[in-house]
């Protein structure tokens, strides 16, 4: 992946997993970047030059008495050339309620967290691993072995560790997540007449023979 597609990438993780801003602090620490409240046509914006800069959170385009940066400012304090349009509508992009909060409130803003944040040296594997950690919920069989202790890693690597046969790969993911076929499964979605074992007349069909 180009790093342009990563800084994207990264940038669309970080505002997608954020919560909801609703105070001035919030709105001045939102990144500008693939928003889904700042658009322009309907779409999220991304400008690649202003973020290479620096640019993008909101307190960016703020001087020191919080007022949002004339376009003049915005080009002496950062040292590029931007098109009138490109920068008015930016700052209109931005909703109101926001702007209004932001000049009512006090600048907060965390300088060594802004170091980190600025970095355009991510990778595409650690903006994936961001997206799941903050993103990727535990299935309940996950939950379960959880409980009980058991190495949940282990467990589901199990089917690639002892053969090379996709059908028993793909058999032994059933296992663990309790979705084998079973009679019993398909009585509950009326799929069968009865919930008992074809094989051996069981009143009910565990997945274990499955095995047989």
């Amino acid at each position: 992946m180009c790093q342009s597609s990563t800084e994207i990438y990264w940038l669309f993780g970080k505002s997608y997993i954020s919560k909801n801003p609703s105070t001035g602090d919030d709105y001045q620490h939102e990144i500008i970047w693939n928003n889904r409240f700042i658009r322009i046509d309907g779409k999220p914006v991304f400008y690649s030059s202003l973020y290479r800069k620096g640019v993008f959170k909101i307190h960016h385009l703020l001087n020191e008495n919080r007022n949002f940066l004339s376009r003049f400012e915005f080009q002496q304090r950062y040292g590029l050339s931007v098109n009138s349009l490109t920068y008015s509508g930016l700052l209109s992009a931005i909703p109101d309620a926001w702007k209004r909060s932001v000049l009512n409130s006090e600048e907060t803003h965390n300088n060594s967290d802004e170091h980190n944040l600025t970095s355009v040296n991510v990778t595409a594997k650690i903006a994936r691993k961001m997206l799941v950690l903050e993103m990727h919920k535990p299935s309940n069989v996950e939950k379960k072995l959880n409980e009980q202790n058991l190495p949940v890693k282990a467990i589901y690597e199990l089917p690639f560790k002892v053969t090379m046969e996709n059908k028993l790969r793909c058999f032994q993911y059933k296992v663990i997540h309790n979705i084998l076929p079973t009679n019993n499964k398909l009585y509950k979605m009326k799929l069968k007449t009865s919930p008992s074992c074809d094989r051996f007349g069981n009143p009910y069909e565990p997945k274990h023979y499955g095995n047989w």
